[in-house]
């Protein structure tokens, strides 16, 4: 922190840069503004997000809202257990990491293209498909 960054181009280049500013959202409450208030979320309407994003991409920052906190949060608050939903409240991805841990043969992370088929096997059915 302190240091003159080029935000332009600093996100692609410096990780670390991304972490911090990451963070420094998240100090303010704004990391997650599209999640519910009880979930660590600002209670903005569409339009104060909007102008919230423009702004982000108007000084080269583009668009805050990680993968995590797009895909991996909304289901953590939909689906997820008590403990995890009380997680995710105190702790809204401010500058947590996450990562994809799953491709597929010709789906990549597209798990909606994934091709399988059922067999039946008695009482049950097999799964058949291609899982690296």
């Amino acid at each position: 922190m302190g240091r003159a960054i080029d935000l332009t181009t600093a996100f692609i280049v410096d990780p670390g840069v991304l972490i911090d500013f990451h963070r420094t959202l998240h100090r303010k409450g704004w990391s997650v503004p599209h999640w519910p208030v009880e979930h660590g979320g600002t209670g903005w309407s569409p339009v104060q997000r909007y102008i919230f994003d423009l702004e982000m991409r108007q000084r080269g920052r583009g668009d805050i809202h990680a993968s995590g906190s797009i895909s991996f949060g909304p289901v953590i608050i939909h689906y997820g257990t008590q403990e995890q939903k009380t997680d995710i409240s105190r702790h809204p991805l401010g500058g947590r990491l996450l990562a994809q841990g799953y491709s597929e043969p010709d789906s990549g992370s597209d798990l909606a293209s994934l091709k399988t088929r059922d067999v039946a096997d008695g009482d049950h059915y097999v799964v058949n498909g291609q899982k690296i």
